[in-house]
Protein backbone atom coordinates (compact mmCIF):
# COMPACT_ATOMS: atom_id res chain seq x y z
CA UNK A 1 0.00 0.00 0.00
CA UNK A 2 0.94 3.67 -0.69
CA UNK A 3 2.77 5.86 1.83
CA UNK A 4 -0.56 9.07 1.79
CA UNK A 5 1.17 12.56 2.57
CA UNK A 6 -2.10 14.73 2.81
CA UNK A 7 -2.51 18.43 2.92
CA UNK A 8 0.74 19.01 4.50
CA UNK A 9 3.75 20.04 3.06
CA UNK A 10 6.36 17.61 1.27
CA UNK A 11 9.77 17.54 0.96
CA UNK A 12 11.31 18.17 -2.68
CA UNK A 13 7.68 19.86 -3.96
CA UNK A 14 9.35 22.57 -6.20
CA UNK A 15 6.31 24.25 -7.65
CA UNK A 16 2.42 23.49 -7.59
CA UNK A 17 1.65 21.75 -10.42
CA UNK A 18 -1.00 23.37 -11.41
CA UNK A 19 0.42 27.29 -11.55
CA UNK A 20 -1.25 28.64 -14.83
CA UNK A 21 -3.50 26.63 -15.25
CA UNK A 22 -7.11 27.90 -15.41
CA UNK A 23 -10.02 25.49 -13.07
CA UNK A 24 -12.54 25.76 -15.62
CA UNK A 25 -10.59 24.84 -18.57
CA UNK A 26 -9.19 21.29 -16.85
CA UNK A 27 -12.95 21.09 -15.63
CA UNK A 28 -13.92 22.18 -19.01
CA UNK A 29 -11.09 19.15 -20.48
CA UNK A 30 -12.57 16.70 -17.76
CA UNK A 31 -15.90 16.94 -18.78
CA UNK A 32 -15.66 17.01 -22.85
CA UNK A 33 -13.12 13.49 -21.56
CA UNK A 34 -16.01 12.17 -19.69
CA UNK A 35 -18.52 12.49 -22.63
CA UNK A 36 -16.47 10.58 -25.12
CA UNK A 37 -16.00 7.39 -25.85
CA UNK A 38 -13.29 5.81 -25.36
CA UNK A 39 -10.12 6.62 -28.13
CA UNK A 40 -13.07 8.97 -29.24
CA UNK A 41 -12.46 12.59 -30.47
CA UNK A 42 -10.16 15.49 -29.19
CA UNK A 43 -10.67 17.16 -26.23
CA UNK A 44 -9.31 20.63 -25.35
CA UNK A 45 -6.62 19.03 -22.62
CA UNK A 46 -3.86 21.77 -21.61
CA UNK A 47 -0.50 21.88 -22.23
CA UNK A 48 1.87 19.40 -21.32
CA UNK A 49 -0.63 17.09 -20.13
CA UNK A 50 -2.13 14.14 -21.61
CA UNK A 51 -5.99 12.05 -20.99
CA UNK A 52 -5.67 9.29 -19.10
CA UNK A 53 -7.67 5.94 -19.17
CA UNK A 54 -10.49 6.44 -17.02
CA UNK A 55 -10.34 2.43 -16.45
CA UNK A 56 -7.07 1.73 -15.88
CA UNK A 57 -7.37 -0.47 -12.63
CA UNK A 58 -4.38 2.64 -11.12
CA UNK A 59 -6.15 5.77 -12.46
CA UNK A 60 -9.67 3.91 -10.36
CA UNK A 61 -7.53 3.03 -7.54
CA UNK A 62 -6.28 6.78 -7.55
CA UNK A 63 -10.09 7.88 -7.76
CA UNK A 64 -10.67 5.97 -4.84
CA UNK A 65 -7.76 7.13 -2.87
CA UNK A 66 -8.55 10.48 -3.03
CA UNK A 67 -12.60 9.86 -1.97
CA UNK A 68 -10.85 8.00 1.15
CA UNK A 69 -8.79 11.07 2.07
CA UNK A 70 -11.32 13.31 1.50
CA UNK A 71 -13.53 11.35 3.92
CA UNK A 72 -10.72 11.16 6.68
CA UNK A 73 -10.61 15.33 6.08
CA UNK A 74 -13.55 16.53 6.04
CA UNK A 75 -15.73 13.51 7.93
CA UNK A 76 -17.98 13.01 4.85
CA UNK A 77 -19.03 10.01 3.43
CA UNK A 78 -18.63 9.78 0.18
CA UNK A 79 -19.06 6.47 -1.39
CA UNK A 80 -16.28 6.29 -4.51
CA UNK A 81 -18.48 4.84 -7.89
CA UNK A 82 -15.70 5.40 -10.64
CA UNK A 83 -13.27 7.69 -12.46
CA UNK A 84 -14.82 8.89 -15.43
CA UNK A 85 -12.21 10.97 -16.75
CA UNK A 86 -8.69 12.41 -16.25
CA UNK A 87 -5.12 14.17 -17.03
CA UNK A 88 -1.92 13.62 -15.98
CA UNK A 89 1.26 15.30 -16.36
CA UNK A 90 4.45 13.81 -14.94
CA UNK A 91 7.73 15.76 -13.99
CA UNK A 92 10.97 14.41 -13.14
CA UNK A 93 9.84 13.20 -9.79
CA UNK A 94 5.83 12.91 -9.44
CA UNK A 95 2.74 12.51 -11.54
CA UNK A 96 0.14 15.08 -10.94
CA UNK A 97 -3.20 13.71 -11.95
CA UNK A 98 -6.44 15.72 -12.36
CA UNK A 99 -9.84 13.18 -11.96
CA UNK A 100 -13.43 13.71 -12.64
CA UNK A 101 -15.06 11.41 -9.64
CA UNK A 102 -18.47 10.00 -9.62
CA UNK A 103 -19.27 8.97 -6.05
CA UNK A 104 -22.87 9.22 -3.82
CA UNK A 105 -23.00 10.82 -1.05
CA UNK A 106 -24.54 9.45 2.45
CA UNK A 107 -28.14 9.92 0.82
CA UNK A 108 -27.50 7.72 -2.06
CA UNK A 109 -27.48 11.01 -4.46
CA UNK A 110 -24.86 10.51 -7.34
CA UNK A 111 -22.29 13.57 -7.86
CA UNK A 112 -19.30 14.37 -9.99
CA UNK A 113 -16.31 15.60 -7.93
CA UNK A 114 -12.77 17.30 -9.38
CA UNK A 115 -9.94 15.80 -7.58
CA UNK A 116 -6.09 16.78 -8.01
CA UNK A 117 -3.43 14.07 -6.89
CA UNK A 118 0.33 13.82 -6.74
CA UNK A 119 2.02 10.79 -6.80
CA UNK A 120 5.55 10.84 -6.36
CA UNK A 121 8.00 8.21 -7.61
CA UNK A 122 8.45 7.11 -4.17
CA UNK A 123 5.06 5.90 -4.10
CA UNK A 124 3.67 8.81 -1.56
CA UNK A 125 0.12 10.12 -2.90
CA UNK A 126 -0.61 13.57 -1.63
CA UNK A 127 -4.80 15.24 -2.34
CA UNK A 128 -4.49 18.35 -3.29
CA UNK A 129 -7.33 19.20 -4.19
CA UNK A 130 -11.08 18.08 -3.93
CA UNK A 131 -14.19 19.71 -4.58
CA UNK A 132 -17.97 19.24 -6.25
CA UNK A 133 -17.24 19.80 -10.00
CA UNK A 134 -19.27 22.59 -11.31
Amino acid sequence: MAAVAANFPVAGVAKNPMQGLKPALVVGALNQLAGQKQGQGNAAVPDDWTPVNPLDRHIQELGAFAVDEHNKQTKDQLVFVAVLSGIQKTEDDRSTYCLLISAKDSTGKLGRYYAVIIEYNTGCQQLLQFEPSP
